[in-house]
């Protein structure tokens, strides 16, 4: 359910009243983030780029017959041409200095999206379309950027682990091959039993069967290896079986 600020209700029943899309998109640790519009717009100190396109259109699916629902999901269009000399929104999307570390630029980030009416005083108030997206996908030409988003309000659509990154692909100097990009890092999970004991060797055999979680490919480092992360995760101690340590 939407709930809307009390300054929202009052303003939208004023005849004539224009709505503008209003934007904050998040980068690296999802402390930062910047703002967008489709016309330039300042809310209280806050100041929206009008580089946004259009209305965005929500979707949103219910399949009856096979009981299967799809994950909301919203297109947002942007202008490309330079607002500025020089300056392009696509440039954002490479800009390193939009995070640190790992933690760089909008992939898998938050993303706000508002519609705002004259007189509205805070971001807070704007009456929030999509609250909770992530940015999926950006698609850009000489004229036009596109952002896939989808709504991750429900905790059934949280995705568990970390995303890849290029610092995982550190040894290589070449950064995370495409095949890997926004790829969750691998977790193993299941009935792995690792015996460190003297007893029978049949004890210290590992099955393949458990092997449920696929590596992601890291490219090739400055000895020509080819490189795989396989967990991104330590398994330690879970209990003490007869005397023998399982792991």
């Amino acid at each position: 359910m939407i709930t809307t600020s009390t300054q929202w209700d009052s303003l939208c029943q004023r005849p004539g009243q224009e709505v503008t899309v209003v934007v904050r998109m998040y980068y690296g640790d999802e402390s930062a983030y910047k703002s967008f519009a489709n016309r330039d717009l300042t809310i209280g100190t806050e100041k929206f780029l009008g580089v946004i396109q259009g209305v965005p259109t929500v979707i949103q699916q219910l399949d009856m017959k096979e009981h299967t629902h799809s994950i909301q999901s919203l297109t947002l269009a942007i202008n490309n041409l330079e607002y500025q000399p020089g300056a392009r929104w696509s440039d954002l999307v490479e800009d390193t200095t939009l995070g640190a570390g790992a933690d760089i630029g909008f992939y898998n980030r938050k993303i706000d999206i508002r519609f705002y009416l004259d007189g509205i005083t805070t971001f807070a108030n704007c009456f929030p379309l999509l609250s909770s997206g992530i940015v999926r996908e950006i698609k850009h030409s000489r004229e036009q950027t596109t952002i896939e988003i989808e709504d991750r309000t429900e905790m059934m659509y949280q995705d568990i682990g970390t995303y890849m990154a290029d610092t995982d692909a550190a040894d290589t100097d070449q950064g995370l091959p495409v095949d890997s990009r926004e790829k969750i890092k691998p977790i193993i999970y299941g009935d792995h039993r690792y015996y460190q004991s003297d007893d029978h060797i049949d004890l210290d055999t590992v099955s393949n069967l458990n092997n449920i979680s696929a590596c992601r490919y890291l490219g090739i480092d400055s000895s020509g290896n080819h490189l795989w992360q396989i967990s991104n995760h330590e398994l330690d101690e879970v209990g003490v079986i007869a005397g023998q340590e399982q792991f």
